[in-house]
């Protein structure tokens, strides 16, 4: 599962958590981000990563490598909750 990460810098930049994305993004017309706090209280025991580290040569070797630290950190453009199924 992934989701739109609510992200610090995000939060920073003055983005809203949820609502009309605005801006020249047009399409979806709503959007949901998510910390990781509350995909991690959807998916209790899945594994969370932080992913999307735009404008770096090695995002999916530093998701892979420290994606679970970065969640947690609050960086990321998107969260990825894996794992078994119960």
């Amino acid at each position: 599962m992934s989701v739109h990460h609510y992200s610090l810098q995000k939060r920073h930049a003055g983005w809203k958590k949820e609502g009309r994305p605005g801006g020249a993004c047009r399409n979806p017309g709503y959007i949901f981000r998510y910390t990781r706090a509350e995909l991690a209280a959807l998916f209790p025991g899945a594994r969370i990563r932080a992913m999307g580290f735009y404008g770096l040569p090695a995002q999916r070797l530093i998701s892979r490598t420290a994606g679970h630290l970065l969640a947690r950190l609050g960086r990321g453009h998107m969260l990825s909750a894996y794992g078994r199924a119960h």
